[in-house]
């Protein structure tokens, strides 16, 4: 289930790679800072700050974040994962 900062819930029951296909990729460029990985056996937590672009409009977000993987079957899966809008 992923959380968004407008309130909208994804939740995932299947994989989301063939709804993808065909659609326009999105004009947003990203960058981290500040990340933090602890890992704990098969358990990840990673924290830190996400700077996003919209290089069409110039809009600017600055959004913290935590996300939870979990390694199943050798592969590393999101379990969770929250943002919270800061300051620029």
């Amino acid at each position: 289930m992923l959380l968004f900062p407008d309130g909208t819930i994804w939740t995932k029951e299947r994989p989301r790679v063939e709804e993808l296909k065909g659609q326009p990729p999105m004009a947003m460029l990203h960058t981290l800072e500040k990340v933090v990985a602890r890992v704990a056996g098969d358990v990840a937590i990673l924290t830190g700050i996400q700077n996003d672009a919209d290089t069409k409009t110039g809009a600017k977000t600055r959004v913290a974040f935590t996300s939870v993987w979990k390694r199943e079957s050798g592969e590393w899966k999101v379990w969770s994962a929250h943002w919270t809008s800061v300051g620029q």
